[in-house]
């Protein structure tokens, strides 16, 4: 009768051997509360340390698969440990896809756990074979700023969607925390994320702390093989620094794909028209193109070398939305490849040239 009792009460407690999570690489936790990276003073702290997390189906309110043909939204609470900006521990991706491995985590390499490394050549190397069908929402904390070679170089902690553990980033980058000031999300504070699919229109949607951030619209058959069952998850990476990266409060919820579209007064994110320069290569005198989201008029132009240096800081006004700017760098500067970075209240774009005299 005991053990009867016992069953019983399992059954009516939520949190009675649910682990509701199958972890991987340095992750840990159970019962609604998991850890993807470890703090400093773990034992398991260390450099390029990656840990993930998939929904395995145990807790029945989570289950292993979402359906991409209908309606879903994925509410949890993320904290990113306390530290200062230019040391962060890379960051953390919510993961969807078809050929995802219980086991799958990227151990090997920084990148959030879900990126493969970059070449010195700025070039993607082959993705995971288990990531070749995914989809990504970048929860990024830490300053990419010091290399070119990050297709997602951000001067703040941000967010961006991708695809394929490819980083060239299908939406964003867009500032993480929806105030403008507070560009440093690694507060030790638990902070409030949902990620709603709206099959009615299409499109994925990203809240941080109930303030809209960014979407992206595609075509679930585009990405996944098989839309009506994805896998899904978290990944995190630590770099070569240690941070607390703990996930909690996990809920999921479907409707049919007659979903209402989203509320009024949604604003999309701020986007450009493609930068464009020049000549490209050029000696050095070239014309910078492009246009700012209104209704923002300035922007910040940087121009950085190989190794993330600046060797070109200026303004750039632009009219109805258009700018044109003459940019001349010195004559100091060796010939080689260079990027032109564009900042606009937060929202960056960049685009490559060749120095050639």
């Amino acid at each position: 009768m005991k053990n009867v009792l016992v069953v019983i009460a399992c059954l009516m407690m939520a949190t009675c051997a649910k682990a509701q999570f199958t972890t991987a690489g340095v992750a840990t936790g159970s019962v609604g509360t998991y850890t993807l990276t470890p703090s400093p003073s773990h034992i398991l702290c260390g450099a390029y340390k990656a840990g993930a997390i998939w929904a395995d189906g145990s807790d029945l309110t989570l289950p292993a698969h979402v359906n991409f043909n209908e309606c879903f939204t994925i509410s949890y609470r993320a904290m990113f440990d306390s530290a200062p900006q230019h040391q962060g521990a890379d960051g953390m991706c919510a993961v969807f896809g078809n050929k995802i491995l219980p086991a799958s985590c990227n151990a090997t390499s920084a990148y959030l756990g879900y990126y493969d490394s970059v070449s010195t050549a700025c070039a993607p190397v082959s993705a995971d074979t288990e990531f070749q069908h995914s989809l990504a929402v970048e929860f990024d904390i830490f300053d990419n700023s010091y290399n070119s070679c990050f297709q997602d170089m951000k001067l703040t902690d941000h967010i961006q969607i991708s695809k394929n553990a490819d980083m060239t980033p299908l939406a964003g980058p867009v500032q993480l925390l929806p105030n403008p000031t507070d560009t440093n999300s690694k507060d030790g504070k638990f902070h409030d994320y949902r990620i709603e699919w709206n099959c009615t229109v299409s499109r994925l949607y990203v809240f941080v702390d109930n303030v809209y951030r960014i979407s992206y619209s595609f075509t679930p058959s585009a990405i996944f093989t098989t839309p009506g069952a994805v896998q899904w998850g978290f990944t995190g990476g630590t770099g070569n620094l240690c941070a607390n990266q703990v996930l909690t409060s996990f809920t999921l919820t479907t409707a049919p794909c007659t979903c209402p579209p989203p509320p009024l007064g949604l604003v999309a994110e701020p986007t450009y028209e493609p930068l464009a320069i020049m000549p490209n290569p050029n000696n050095g005198s070239f014309t910078l193109t492009g246009s700012l989201p209104a209704p923002m008029g300035t922007a910040t132009v940087e121009v950085v070398d190989v190794l993330g240096k600046k060797v070109l800081t200026d303004q750039l006004i632009a009219t109805n939305g258009k700018f044109n700017k003459q940019l001349l760098l010195g004559s100091h500067l060796p010939n080689g490849i260079y990027l032109v970075r564009v900042n606009a209240d937060g929202v960056v774009k960049q685009v490559r040239f060749t120095l050639s005299r």
